[in-house]
């Protein structure tokens, strides 16, 4: 009978260690969520002014054909 404590102490800690990492995972995926907004707003910007490059790379391109 001394024993069956003992079981249930070992139960209860494996319980506790299966349970605690899943739940910070799950925290820490809540927390780097508001980061993301700003992340796209970057990659909104980079992508506008890699556009912008490749409109104005054209646009002289154009200009030296016709000069051309």
């Amino acid at each position: 009978m001394k024993s069956k404590w003992f079981l249930w102490l070992i139960a209860v800690l494996i319980g506790t260690a299966l349970a605690f990492p899943t739940m910070i995972f799950a925290a820490e995926k809540k927390a780097a969520q508001p980061c993301a907004p700003a992340k796209m707003e970057e990659k909104k910007e980079e992508k506008a002014e890699k556009k912008a490059k490749k409109a104005a790379k054209k646009k002289a391109e154009k200009m030296e054909e016709k000069k051309q």
